[in-house]
């Protein structure tokens, strides 16, 4: 619900500047948190991911390292 108001206040702001042509905007401290929240989710995704494959080669191919 919240969601939509913030939604609901940004477009009708914006007018029809943002109607009749693209227009860049900052993001908003919500927006912010939430990629700095998906970021670390993925950077640990990728270093446990790289940790199995780098277990896995060990394992099961320990001459090509």
């Amino acid at each position: 619900m919240l969601t939509y108001y913030a939604w609901l206040k940004d477009f009708m702001g914006a007018g029809k500047d943002r109607l009749t042509r693209d227009i860049t905007r900052d993001a908003t401290r919500t927006e912010i948190k939430e990629i700095k929240r998906d970021n670390v989710r993925l950077k640990q995704l990728v270093a446990e991911l790289s940790l199995q494959v780098h277990v896995l080669k060990k394992t099961l191919a320990p001459d090509l390292e």
